[in-house]
This record gives C-alpha cells, sequence and structure tokens, in this order.
C-alpha cells in the first residue's frame, strides 16, 4: 500500500469515524429524549394505575352499596308481602265475622218483629173483644136509656093529665 492509499484510508476511516461520532450523538440524543418519553410514560401509567385503583374502590364500594340496598329492598318487599297476606287474612276474617254478625243480627230482628207483630194481633185481637163488649154494653145502656126516657115521658104525660084533671094551679 502506497503512502497516498494509506491517507486515504486513514481520511476515510477518519470521515467514518467522524460520521460514527454525529450518529452517536443523534443516538444519544434520541435514547434521551425516549428515556424522557419514556419517564414521562411511566409517570403517567402510575397516575393512570393510581386513577384506576381509586375507581376500582368506588366500584367496589358502589357494588357494595348497591347489594346492601338490594337485601334492603328485598327485605323490605318481603315484609310488604307478609303484610299484605296478614291483611287479607284479617279483612277475610272480619267480613266472615260481620257477615255472621248480620245474620245473627237479621235473624234475631226477624224474630223480635214477629214476636212484636204476634204480640200487637193478640193485644189488637184483645181490644177489639173488649171494644165489641163495651159497644154492646153501650148499646144496652142506651136501650135501658131510651126505655127510662120512654117511662119517664108517660109517667110526666100521666102527671100532666092528673094535673089537668084536678086543676092546676098554674093555669089558673
Amino acid at each position: 500500500m502506497t503512502g497516498e492509499e494509506l491517507e486515504r484510508a486513514i481520511e476515510f476511516l477518519l470521515q467514518g469515524q467522524a460520521k460514527f461520532e454525529v450518529q452517536f450523538e443523534k443516538t444519544n440524543q434520541q435514547v434521551e429524549r425516549t428515556e424522557q418519553q419514556i419517564e414521562r410514560t411511566q409517570q403517567q401509567v402510575e397516575r393512570t394505575q393510581q386513577q384506576l385503583e381509586l375507581t376500582n374502590q368506588r366500584v367496589s364500594i358502589l357494588a357494595e352499596t348497591q347489594t346492601e340496598f338490594m337485601q334492603t329492598m328485598l327485605r323490605h318487599v318481603e315484609e310488604q308481602r307478609e303484610i299484605n297476606a296478614s291483611l287479607r287474612r284479617k279483612n277475610s276474617d272480619l267480613a266472615q265475622v260481620t257477615e255472621r254478625r248480620i245474620l245473627d243480627l237479621a235473624q234475631a230482628t226477624e224474630q223480635r218483629v214477629t214476636g212484636l207483630a204476634q204480640e200487637t194481633d193478640r193485644r189488637i185481637s184483645g181490644l177489639a173483644q173488649v171494644t165489641e163488649q163495651r159497644m154492646s154494653e153501650l148499646a144496652e145502656a142506651q136501650r135501658q136509656t131510651q126505655k127510662d126516657l120512654s117511662d119517664l115521658a108517660k109517667t110526666v104525660g100521666h102527671l100532666v093529665k092528673a094535673m089537668q084533671r084536678n086543676g092546676n094551679p098554674s093555669q089558673g
């Protein structure tokens, strides 16, 4: 190898080394930027992870609350179902008792009305008999009064004739 060739080879090597160093510097800068981006991404991932943990806690609390709410609602629904069934039974019992009492009252009222009607009929019959007897007595008393009036009229007539025959001082 001649001196000139050696010089060109060295020049070539130096230019390659310079290019390599420039490229190496660019690569270092790119690596540094990538490391910064990775750091920012890592920070973002950490923040996202924290937010995800907080969200998971909230979802867990919400799920527990919803479960408790559903259990409470189911318990209330079951209690209301029992109350409704009890009210239906009590209403049915009350309706039966009321119907039985109404029937008893209707029967007692019918018996009382029948008894009162019979008593009223008996009294009316008794009053009719008393009235008929008294009317008969009144008719007899009226006949007796007419006979007595007739007898009195005859007696007055005889007295008037006797006074006329004997001379009446009031005519004088």
